[in-house]
């Protein structure tokens, strides 16, 4: 890929961009050990150090914004030498020689080792080979040395590249062609990755022993897959089972945080952590609390409750939330009288016998419909006390009865005639602050916000 096209963003000036024009970039890569990017672009021309660093300079403040610096090096020629130390190797340049270059002598043959007392040459004892000696570890392809690359790492296409995970997933499917694809999932703990291979006749028995679970070292090329639409290790070279667990994952902070917004697997289609393993991995990385947070939905609050039960004397606390989705009805509210004590009425058909369900009146069932058809943001609910979980629970139920539409819709009126007892968050970049952030709303408005926000 040209180098310009690899960076599409970023503007130098002439010479230097004259100078990287024709410039093919090879790889990609974060290195986390010395926090830089590393570029490596294909030895079709010289390029002198000066040059080197100002594009090193550039790509660092205008592509990675000063966080962490860059590193340009030939695929061979400029080799990095140390992490984060800047130094690299130049290979010479060619010169014409005037005249040719002087042959060197063979040298004098020695001999390899003598016998004890100076007496004659002793024959010099080899250790068997080993070469031929199959790799039992070896579950697919030929055998490897090298040192794994975090999958985290990898951001771009790879020629060759060693990774080490644990397969999570193990699908084979057969084209209409009949070829066969076998398609592990891995990770490390930290990132994933999938692994494609095509099945060859007489490999049937790899995708039985390639299963959940077991930790692999994988080798192989790392490429953008059209069809999947997403980077994947394919060509795969060699696949061996991994001698080494992986590590566990932990919270290394020095003062644990306090999770405030977070999804389990009653988040459907965003999260898949059961609610047992969340608290259990929350202790085990020394958390105090932690808070529920699925969109629109409570379900996973027995879990939980349940969950501390189990585990008796703890001091670990469960902080009982929703993300839910707000609609702003205040310029026509669903609440005509904040002051008001009289709770809002369901719309749902009783199941008391003989009871005649209230009907809204038609500028009820406007406002009730422009709520429906609104813009809703993403907003996070708390309950601080048992005032606040029982009027979560009913924002939760009225969202869905009287005001479901796509989504459990929460009119902004309605959160706040119920807001006693709970902390409102402004989520993430769904949320309405970011998004008047983001719009460039007029800063009175942002600071109203931000005040309406308790974080």
């Amino acid at each position: 890929m040209n180098f310009f096209d690899a960076f599409k963003t970023l503007q130098v000036e002439e010479p230097l961009k004259s100078v990287f024009q024709g410039v093919e970039v090879v790889a990609v890569s974060l290195v986390k050990s010395g926090n830089f990017l590393r570029v490596k672009i294909s030895p079709n021309q010289m390029i002198t150090t000066e040059n080197f660093r100002k594009m090193e300079n550039e790509l660092a403040c205008q592509v990675l914004n000063n966080i962490m610096s860059c590193r340009i090096e030939y695929e061979n020629g400029y080799e990095y030498a140390e992490a984060g130390s800047g130094a690299y190797v130049a290979a010479p340049e060619k010169k014409e020689a005037s005249q040719p270059a002087p042959q060197p002598k063979a040298p004098t043959k020695a001999p390899s080792s003598y016998a004890p007392g100076g007496g004659g040459v002793a024959k010099r004892k080899y250790a068997p080979s080993k070469k031929n000696e199959p790799d039992p570890d070896m579950l697919y392809g030929k055998s490897f040395d090298g040192v794994a690359t975090e999958i985290s790492d990898i951001i771009t296409d790879m020629r060759d590249v060693i990774i080490r995970g644990q397969i999570f997933e193990n699908e084979m499917t057969v084209t209409k062609n009949g070829f066969k694809i076998l398609k592990l999932s891995v990770t490390d703990r930290k990132d994933s990755i999938s692994i494609k291979i095509f099945i060859k006749d007489g490999e049937e028995e790899l995708p039985g022993k390639l299963k959940k679970g077991l930790v692999i070292e994988a080798r192989g090329k790392v490429e953008y897959d059209n069809f999947e639409g997403e980077i994947l290790m394919t060509r795969v070279s060699g696949i061996r089972v991994s001698k080494e667990p992986l590590s566990s994952r932990m919270d290394n902070a020095p003062k644990k945080r306090v999770e405030l917004h977070l999804h389990t697997q009653y988040s459907d289609m965003d999260a898949l952590t059961p609610i047992n393993d969340l608290i259990d991995t929350a202790i085990k990385w020394g958390h105090k609390s932690v808070a529920i947070t699925d969109h629109g939905v409570v379900q996973g609050f027995t879990d939980a409750f349940h969950k501390l039960q189990d585990m008796r004397d703890t001091d670990f606390k469960v902080i009982y939330g929703v993300e839910g989705y707000l609609v702003d009805d205040l310029d026509d509210p669903i609440v005509q009288d904040p002051d008001s004590e009289e709770d809002i009425e369901l719309r749902r058909w009783s199941a008391i016998p003989d009871e005649v369900p209230k009907i809204p009146d038609p500028a009820e069932e406007e406002r009730i419909e422009k709520v429906k058809k609104g813009k809703y943001y993403h907003v996070i609910i708390l309950a601080a006390n048992e005032t606040g979980r029982r009027n979560l629970y009913r924002l939760v139920s009225y969202a869905h009865i009287n005001y479901f539409s796509r989504r459990p819709r929460i009119p902004k009126s309605v959160l706040n005639k119920y807001r006693e007892g709970l902390i409102l968050g402004s989520a993430c970049v769904m949320g309405e602050l970011y998004d008047a952030i983001l719009s460039k709303e007029p800063e009175a408005r942002i600071e109203e916000l931000v005040n309406y926000y308790g974080y």
